[in-house]
Protein backbone atom coordinates (compact mmCIF):
# COMPACT_ATOMS: atom_id res chain seq x y z
CA UNK A 1 0.00 0.00 0.00
CA UNK A 2 1.36 3.23 -1.35
CA UNK A 3 -0.38 5.75 0.57
CA UNK A 4 -2.34 5.61 3.87
CA UNK A 5 -5.82 6.50 3.82
CA UNK A 6 -7.42 8.00 6.32
CA UNK A 7 -10.80 6.20 7.77
CA UNK A 8 -14.03 7.62 8.71
CA UNK A 9 -16.77 6.47 10.93
CA UNK A 10 -20.01 7.63 9.69
CA UNK A 11 -22.12 6.55 12.30
CA UNK A 12 -25.28 8.40 10.53
CA UNK A 13 -25.17 6.61 7.34
CA UNK A 14 -23.87 3.53 8.75
CA UNK A 15 -20.43 2.58 7.72
CA UNK A 16 -16.81 3.06 7.22
CA UNK A 17 -15.01 5.51 4.19
CA UNK A 18 -11.64 5.53 3.36
CA UNK A 19 -10.52 8.55 1.98
CA UNK A 20 -7.53 9.30 -0.29
CA UNK A 21 -6.58 13.16 -0.43
CA UNK A 22 -9.99 14.26 0.58
CA UNK A 23 -11.55 11.66 -1.88
CA UNK A 24 -13.89 8.64 -0.87
CA UNK A 25 -12.04 5.52 -2.20
CA UNK A 26 -13.93 2.52 -0.47
CA UNK A 27 -16.30 2.16 1.99
CA UNK A 28 -17.86 -0.62 4.25
CA UNK A 29 -21.80 -0.68 5.26
CA UNK A 30 -23.27 -2.18 8.05
CA UNK A 31 -26.72 -1.68 9.86
CA UNK A 32 -27.41 -2.49 13.90
CA UNK A 33 -29.68 -4.97 14.65
CA UNK A 34 -29.93 -4.86 18.35
CA UNK A 35 -26.19 -6.34 20.01
CA UNK A 36 -25.60 -7.32 16.31
CA UNK A 37 -23.37 -5.36 13.65
CA UNK A 38 -24.49 -6.69 10.41
CA UNK A 39 -21.80 -5.97 7.86
CA UNK A 40 -23.79 -6.05 4.40
CA UNK A 41 -21.49 -4.35 1.43
CA UNK A 42 -18.04 -3.33 1.13
CA UNK A 43 -16.94 -1.25 -2.17
CA UNK A 44 -13.85 -0.32 -3.39
CA UNK A 45 -13.07 2.18 -6.25
CA UNK A 46 -11.26 -0.46 -8.78
CA UNK A 47 -8.93 2.04 -9.86
CA UNK A 48 -7.74 1.98 -5.82
CA UNK A 49 -8.26 -1.94 -5.53
CA UNK A 50 -6.43 -4.25 -4.25
CA UNK A 51 -4.03 -1.99 -2.58
CA UNK A 52 -5.78 -3.20 0.99
CA UNK A 53 -7.73 -0.31 1.75
CA UNK A 54 -11.00 -2.40 2.08
CA UNK A 55 -8.98 -4.50 4.80
CA UNK A 56 -8.36 -1.04 6.83
CA UNK A 57 -11.90 -0.19 6.67
CA UNK A 58 -13.09 -3.83 8.31
CA UNK A 59 -10.13 -3.68 10.97
CA UNK A 60 -11.77 -0.23 11.90
CA UNK A 61 -14.96 -1.45 11.98
CA UNK A 62 -14.07 -4.60 14.10
CA UNK A 63 -12.15 -2.91 16.25
CA UNK A 64 -15.14 -0.67 17.19
CA UNK A 65 -16.92 -3.48 16.85
CA UNK A 66 -15.25 -5.13 20.04
CA UNK A 67 -15.49 -1.90 21.81
CA UNK A 68 -18.81 -1.81 21.59
CA UNK A 69 -19.42 -5.38 22.40
CA UNK A 70 -21.08 -5.94 18.97
CA UNK A 71 -21.97 -9.42 17.82
CA UNK A 72 -20.68 -9.15 14.08
CA UNK A 73 -23.04 -10.72 11.22
CA UNK A 74 -20.99 -11.07 7.87
CA UNK A 75 -23.78 -10.75 4.80
CA UNK A 76 -21.07 -9.25 3.25
CA UNK A 77 -18.64 -11.51 1.03
CA UNK A 78 -15.98 -9.16 1.74
CA UNK A 79 -15.81 -9.42 5.44
CA UNK A 80 -16.73 -13.18 5.50
CA UNK A 81 -13.82 -13.55 3.29
CA UNK A 82 -12.03 -11.30 6.01
CA UNK A 83 -12.82 -13.17 8.82
CA UNK A 84 -11.32 -16.45 6.86
CA UNK A 85 -8.75 -15.08 5.93
CA UNK A 86 -7.37 -13.55 9.07
CA UNK A 87 -8.26 -16.00 11.89
CA UNK A 88 -6.99 -13.65 14.39
CA UNK A 89 -9.78 -11.74 14.24
CA UNK A 90 -12.52 -14.37 14.05
CA UNK A 91 -10.85 -15.55 17.10
CA UNK A 92 -11.09 -12.12 18.64
CA UNK A 93 -14.73 -12.58 18.32
CA UNK A 94 -15.34 -15.98 19.10
CA UNK A 95 -13.40 -15.66 22.76
CA UNK A 96 -15.89 -13.33 23.53
CA UNK A 97 -19.05 -14.76 22.05
CA UNK A 98 -19.77 -12.42 19.46
CA UNK A 99 -19.41 -14.08 16.24
CA UNK A 100 -22.86 -14.80 14.60
CA UNK A 101 -23.98 -16.64 11.51
CA UNK A 102 -24.24 -14.15 8.00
Amino acid sequence: MSESPVIERQAEQHRYVAFLDGEPIAFAAYRDAGENRVFTTTVTNPAHGGRGYAGLLVEAAFKDALDEERTIVPQCSYVEHYLRTHPEWEQAFEERGLLGAS
